[in-house]
């Protein structure tokens, strides 16, 4: 699969797990668990989701898909930043 549908997935995945972060916060408190076990959870499953967005890398020259123009966005580039590949386009391999 190349990187950048890798890239559109995972960022996918990061709008459902936002969406479903204030419901699942209401539901632990609702349901009296102690201190929100589940919305820790919930949330440290979306810190490891954010740490594999560094991961996502431009195959030609290496910079982040996720950041450009001196932040890192939620939604990665299609055109690289620093080299100007079109991530779209499926590549030989």
């Amino acid at each position: 699969m190349q990187v950048y549908k890798k890239a559109v997935r995972n960022s996918n995945l990061m709008v459902v797990w936002f969406v479903l972060l204030i419901p699942i916060g209401m539901i632990s408190s609702a349901s009296g668990l102690e201190n929100g076990e589940a919305f820790a959870g919930w949330s440290v499953l979306g810190g490891l989701l954010a740490l594999t967005n560094f991961g996502l890398n431009c195959p030609k020259c290496g910079d982040n898909l996720f950041y450009s123009r001196g932040f890192y966005w939620p939604f990665p580039d299609r055109i690289c930043s620093k080299c100007g590949l079109d991530l779209s386009e499926e590549t030989p391999g």
